[in-house]
């Protein structure tokens, strides 16, 4: 089974600030987005059984669950301002997130297939179908 990924992306920095570059790599199917989510919120969970999602958090940071197609298996990963990465989520992984800043978090997110608003490759699960505590910060 393909489990999630996080790819780190370094930035280039100078005088002038930071920058990005390639975030993706190469790009030929799909679509690009972006979404904001309010500090606190949780936006899960939902799963794809075409498209496989890669994720890059623009502007705060954000806690990250996905969990396998069987429910065996739930990977979590903080990425943000302070873990410039790259998530991949396979197909089958259902996903979500919250925003564990204290401002809105952008997500800039590549999907392996265009969205098709007439048949829509998402289906969707109750965010605390595994527990509220989930979500919770373990303070260890």
């Amino acid at each position: 089974m393909k489990e999630p990924t996080l790819r780190r992306i370094n930035a280039f920095c100078d005088g002038r600030g930071f920058s990005f570059f390639n975030i993706f790599g190469k790009v030929d199917d799909g679509q690009i987005n972006i979404g904001n989510l309010h500090p606190g919120v949780v936006k899960a969970f939902h799963f794809h059984s075409l498209q496989e999602d890669n994720w890059f958090c623009l502007s705060g940071d954000i806690h990250v669950i996905c969990v396998s197609p069987d429910n065996s298996v739930i990977r979590h990963f903080y990425i943000g301002e302070h873990n410039s990465s790259v998530l991949n989520i396979p197909i089958g992984w259902k996903h979500g997130y919250k925003n564990v800043g204290h401002n809105i978090s952008t997500l800039l997110y590549w999907v392996t297939k265009e969205y098709n608003q007439a048949a829509p490759d998402e289906s969707r699960v109750a965010w605390d179908f595994l527990g509220k505590e989930l979500w919770d910060v373990e303070n260890t």
